[in-house]
């Protein structure tokens, strides 16, 4: 018996059952991707089931259409595939918390969250994202620093923050960010931390209210560095100099050690107040479970 999903998608071809009778894969997918436009409930859910039958392999089967997904597109095909990544996301989760090193347990958090926001919608994956920006970055000649990788991440190759355009939630998604060059400050230090990582560079998170920042230390002294303002650098007691009666609170911000929960913490976050402003509950909910399992971690002393 044809499924009725077969159906649906041999009405888009004029000769019959011909390409898929000849087990063009691309064939069908591309003429499931025109049925996108089609909003009725019956052809939703076929293709709802026809795109999860390509399991973990739908994007790099995507990515090999001639033609792609048009911006709306992409919107319905990710409403439709979401359930699926949403589960990938909960069994895989727990796993970045036993990863000991701070910076390898940051980047497969970041990881995860980005494989699952970029759902079908195929972007190199974030490692290899960071490495290329590490292998650029020692390529260039002279002498390697945190204010010069600053410098080269956030004024040669452009990487942002988002101002006071409205916020969204790819800018939590990292390999979104260093694909569009824009995102919110944490994302901007999480990728300035990571790179740095990678060249052999000290770089630490700031968990500054409602602005993040970096921090290092060399020779002369501790420096705050902005990624969301072009990579700026300021030396700790100027930035200190700035903060009025609130200097001691300042201090003490500036000296607490920001571990890899945290820092995700934060995004999740960020990630919370996009997808409620986004009307997207089943994500808002998703990222709210997500952030209290970190918290209820922290609050109880467990390693993560």
């Amino acid at each position: 018996m044809v499924r009725a999903s077969e159906k649906v998608v041999c009405r888009m071809f004029d000769q019959s059952h011909a390409c898929l009778e000849a087990g063009i894969q691309t064939g069908k997918l591309a003429a499931l991707i025109r049925l996108l436009e089609d909003d009725s409930p019956v052809v939703r859910n076929a293709l709802a089931a026809e795109f999860a039958d390509y399991g973990t392999g739908l994007g790099e089967e995507l990515r090999r259409l001639a033609v792609q997904p048009d911006e709306a597109g992409w919107e319905v095909l990710g409403r439709l595939t979401a359930p699926q990544y949403r589960r990938r996301l909960h069994l895989a989760w727990p796993h970045w918390m036993n990863i000991a090193d701070d910076h390898a347990s940051l980047e497969r958090a970041l990881s995860l969250l980005a494989e699952f926001q970029n759902g079908p919608r195929w972007r190199p994956a974030l490692r290899d994202s960071l490495n290329r920006l590490a292998e650029a970055y020692l390529a260039r000649e002279g002498l390697k620093s945190p204010e010069d990788l600053a410098r080269f991440l956030f004024q040669e190759k452009g990487l942002q923050g988002v101002g006071q355009e409205p916020h969204h939630s790819g800018h939590s998604n990292l390999a979104q960010v260093i694909d569009t060059g824009r995102g919110l400050p944490v994302s901007l230090v999480c990728i300035y931390l990571l790179v740095g990582a990678r060249t052999g560079l000290e770089i630490h998170a700031c968990n500054w209210p409602r602005h993040f920042l970096a921090r290092y230390r060399d020779e002369a002294g501790l420096f705050i560095v902005d990624p969301a303002n072009e990579g700026a650098v300021t030396d700790a007691e100027t930035f200190l100099s700035m903060q009025g009666t609130s200097r001691e609170a300042a201090e003490a911000v500036l000296s607490f050690e920001v571990d890899a929960a945290t820092i995700v913490a934060r995004i999740l976050g960020n990630l919370v107040r996009a997808y409620r402003n986004e009307n997207d509950e089943d994500n808002c909910l998703l990222a709210l479970d997500l952030l209290r399992d970190v918290e209820l971690r922290m609050r109880d002393g467990v390693p993560c």
